[in-house]
């Protein structure tokens, strides 16, 4: 792992090649928001961390008549509910491709299952026929490098995938 490595410089990078930070973004193929996340996915995304977008919502006092995908897209362009789901999403891929920056950020754009079975295939990144998810992790490469002078590891240390926890009552009273 490389020194200095912080996470969220790398899903700042994400949210930059996704969105550009406009949170009312929607992509050719209606990914919408921050993280340009598929409204039809968005209540069961890959992994077990990112919550549903409807439960969410009314975790933050919204009322959702109904869960439909026209729901959650509007739902989506809200950049709290957005992070919300993505940011655990891409935790989930970046755990289920063992720390592999390249393969996780190439299944966030590809899909993990089309990841899964490329390297299950014996192939990577580079052999996707699209140049779109050839090119990902470079671009944002390029992004996460204009940011910290940095280039991105090869892999990360999975305890930074954790989130911390809030400190437990009384910690640092009463003293030693």
């Amino acid at each position: 792992m490389a020194d200095g490595f912080i996470f969220q410089d790398l899903i700042d990078s994400l949210i930059e090649r996704e969105s550009r930070g406009n949170p009312s973004a929607v992509s050719p193929k209606g990914a919408v928001g921050l993280m340009q996340i598929m409204p039809q996915h968005a209540h069961d995304l890959y992994g077990s961390s990112a919550p549903s977008v409807f439960d969410e919502a009314r975790r933050r006092g919204y009322d959702v008549p109904n869960e439909s995908v026209d729901t959650a897209r509007g739902l989506l362009m809200d950049p709290e509910i957005n992070y919300a789901l993505g940011d655990p999403y891409f935790r989930d891929l970046v755990r289920a491709f063992d720390g592999n920056i390249e393969n996780a950020l190439t299944a966030y754009n590809a899909g993990p299952d089309a990841m899964k079975n490329m390297l299950g295939a014996g192939k990577g990144p580079d052999d996707f026929a699209s140049s779109e998810a050839r090119d990902y992790f470079d671009h944002i490469n390029k992004i996460f490098r204009e940011k910290t002078g940095k280039d991105l590891p090869e892999t990360m240390d999975l305890k930074q995938l954790v989130r911390p926890k809030a400190r437990p009552e009384g910690l640092l009273s009463g003293g030693v």
